[in-house]
C-alpha cells in the first residue's frame, strides 16, 4: 500500500510503499518493510522473514500456517 504521507528524499517529496503481513489469528503485524520506490522482490522477502521467524528478536507472533 502507498503511505498516504509525503518523505523528504533528496530535496523531492516522495509517497513511501509499506508492504505488511498480519497474524490472522491475533490481527498482530508480524513483519514490514518500507521502502521509497515501488516494492522490490527483496523487501516483500524481507517483510515475509521477518513475518515466519518466530525467535528474538522477531516472534512472539507469526509462524508458518500448520
Amino acid at each position: 500500500m502507498q503511505a498516504a504521507v509525503l518523505v523528504d528524499v533528496d530535496g523531492k517529496a516522495r509517497r513511501p510503499w509499506i508492504t505488511w503481513f498480519t497474524d490472522c489469528a491475533t490481527n498482530a503485524i508480524t513483519g514490514v518493510a518500507v521502502t521509497l520506490g515501488d516494492p522490490s522482490r527483496e523487501s516483500v522477502l524481507a517483510a515475509l522473514r521477518s513475518a515466519v521467524l518466530r525467535e528474538d528478536p522477531y516472534g512472539p507472533f507469526g509462524g508458518l500456517p500448520e
